[in-house]
């Protein structure tokens, strides 16, 4: 997967809400919540990081639809929102692959016995 292609999905798949208040219980934060896609589709789980120079950076987590709030712990009441202002923005998805055992395999193939791969 190609980070430089989710660069671009967050620059153009989400909009900045930075509209102020928002029922957001510490004003100084605004609402931000977007969507992440990758191809045409959502992406699940992808960690959102919009990073400040100045002040304090927030972070959150896509759902299955790839639909992401903002959330910063600086802010009252929930830490909901990011303050106002530039951010750097990064999108990470980290996706576990497993290698299979050798020994198993050859057991779920049927070249070794259950009692073969006990010893092994």
């Amino acid at each position: 997967m190609q980070y430089k292609h989710f660069f671009v999905a967050a620059f153009v798949g989400f909009s900045l809400l930075l509209s102020a208040g928002c029922k957001n219980a510490d004003a100084r934060f605004a609402k931000v919540e977007g969507t992440i896609t990758y191809n045409g589709a959502a992406v699940e789980g992808a960690m959102v990081t919009f990073m400040s120079n100045v002040g304090e950076s927030a972070t959150g987590t896509t759902d299955v639809n790839g639909k992401y709030t903002l959330t910063s712990s600086g802010a009252v009441g929930g830490g909901s929102g990011a303050l106002p202002g530039e951010y750097t923005v990064s999108v990470t998805k980290t996706q576990t692959v497993s290698t299979p055992d050798p020994d198993e395999e050859a057991y779920e193939q049927g070249k070794i016995t259950y009692e073969d791969l006990q010893v092994l």
